[in-house]
């Protein structure tokens, strides 16, 4: 299944424009994990007028592969700041140009029938619920070898201890959108997840039956942050101006909440 993800990943970004037409907006890349607030954003630039951007979603290992073989574009959102460096190492982005986009959080929810959760708060205390019968059933989460919310919610787990104690008991889908879904239809107890991705669900579908119980704490071992740059050369005119609109407007925004 990985492999298939990966093949039609590529098969998007084939599609993919180097550089946008006329009466096109910016082309901007980025990870999966942004695509609602990111549509959110370009609808609400083009109810001001604008050409719509174009934007172009894949996985980041995908998208970095992409980059480095040439494509060109206008503006880039990082899941991380591990790959906002090696893009700016790469040549590939203007680092004069990169700014903060979202910080955020990983968050523990549950469905309709979750009972005694465990708090995501220290991984003595957390280790200690998990043996007193916390956290029972099945957990599902995205898959941290294919997605960059699955790495970021295998790094807290991991640093909570979790990982080992619970690990015969995960769920692991495609998307962080889907580990919600499996929560939601009752075919997994838990669901871990991006906090941004569990809220823009909640804020999606006011009737759904899960909810968040803990968010993360790891004292900023595990920082959760994305940034945002425009490419070297990025030539669309209105390139800085959506960039400057990404960090003031507000389609989303308290979804993205750190710890």
């Amino acid at each position: 299944m990985r492999h298939i993800w990966a093949f039609l990943s590529m098969l998007v970004l084939a599609a993919a424009p180097a550089s946008a037409q006329k009466g096109e907006g910016p082309v901007v890349y980025a990870d999966l994990i942004f695509q609602d607030m990111l549509n959110a954003h370009a609808d609400r630039w083009a109810e001001k007028g604008h050409a719509r951007p174009v934007l172009v979603f894949a996985d980041t290992a995908t998208l970095l592969q992409h980059l480095g073989n040439g494509t060109k574009g206008d503006l880039f959102i990082s899941v991380d700041a591990d790959s906002m460096d090696a893009l700016q190492e790469s040549g590939i982005v203007d680092p004069a140009t990169r700014q903060p986009y979202r910080q955020n959080s990983v968050v523990l929810f549950g469905g309709a029938q979750a009972r005694y959760p465990v708090m995501l708060a220290n991984p003595a205390a957390v280790q200690r619920q998990v043996e007193h019968g916390g956290l029972r059933g099945r957990i599902a989460m995205a898959n941290p070898d294919e997605t960059a919310s699955g790495r970021y919610a295998k790094r807290v787990l991991d640093y909570l201890g979790l990982w080992e104690m619970v690990g015969d008991r995960i769920i692991l889908t495609e998307t962080d959108r889907e580990a919600v879904d499996i929560v939601e239809e009752g075919g997994a107890e838990w669901g871990i997840t991006l906090g941004s991705t569990l809220r823009i669900f909640e804020a999606s579908q006011p009737d759904n039956q899960v909810r968040e119980f803990s968010q993360a704490k790891t004292n900023g071992a595990v920082p959760i942050a994305h940034f945002v740059a425009r490419f070297k050369g990025a030539k669309h005119p209105q390139a800085a101006a959506f960039q400057d609109f990404l960090a003031r407007d507000a389609a989303y925004q308290g979804a993205f909440e750190a710890e």
